[in-house]
């Protein structure tokens, strides 16, 4: 590299020896960018991570139900009308 052609400003500092660039050149550009295999894997790779870590963020872990214990049949109450009823149908029948 010639030296000469060097100034203060690095090696791009003297524009007039570049050429611009075009709309439709910077376009073709880009698509091909782009479209590379690895472009493309890369943001497939990092939407994949993305979903993972916000579902695991947004993740509610269920508050766990507790299990009923089963009781043995107990036997029900006989209404306080019925059972003097009954005592009075016994009183009859003897």
């Amino acid at each position: 590299m010639d030296n000469s052609r060097v100034k203060a400003g690095g090696p791009f500092a003297d524009t007039t020896d570049m050429n611009p660039m075009s709309v439709d050149a910077l376009i073709d550009l880009l698509k091909k960018v782009l479209l590379t295999p690895e472009v493309i894997g890369v943001t497939v790779v990092i939407a994949l991570y993305v979903n993972i870590v916000s579902s695991v963020v947004s993740y509610r872990k269920k508050k766990p139900v507790p299990k009923t214990k089963k009781r043995k049949a107990d036997p029900k109450p006989v209404p306080a009308e019925k059972q003097t009823a009954d005592d009075e149908d016994e009183e009859m029948e003897s």
